[in-house]
């Protein structure tokens, strides 16, 4: 999307849906090998004296349904090597 002189946001068709935005911070922190989301979530949050009720419980509980689905992924191919990372990533 556009207004005319720039990018105003972006339209994610594979996984487009209605839900809680921390789960999209539980993501980007979780798949993030270099850059650190939810604390920069919670840098931000507090800057703008934003209240978000249970960010850490929420963030966790949506990085082990990612572990976990990744996990059952990796044992259906087989895949040894990315199913001990994720377990031991979740760790």
């Amino acid at each position: 999307m556009a207004d005319g002189r720039r990018i105003t946001g972006v339209l994610d068709w594979a996984d487009y849906g209605l839900g809680d935005f921390v789960y999209d911070v539980a993501y980007l922190d979780y798949w993030s090998a270099d850059i650190p989301y939810g604390a920069l979530w919670r840098e931000y949050a507090a800057s703008q004296r934003c209240d978000v009720p249970h960010f850490a419980e929420r963030m966790r509980c949506y990085q082990l349904h990612m572990a976990l689905h990744d996990m059952a992924v990796a044992a259906l191919q087989g895949d040894e090597q990315d199913y001990v990372w994720s377990k031991e990533h979740i760790l």
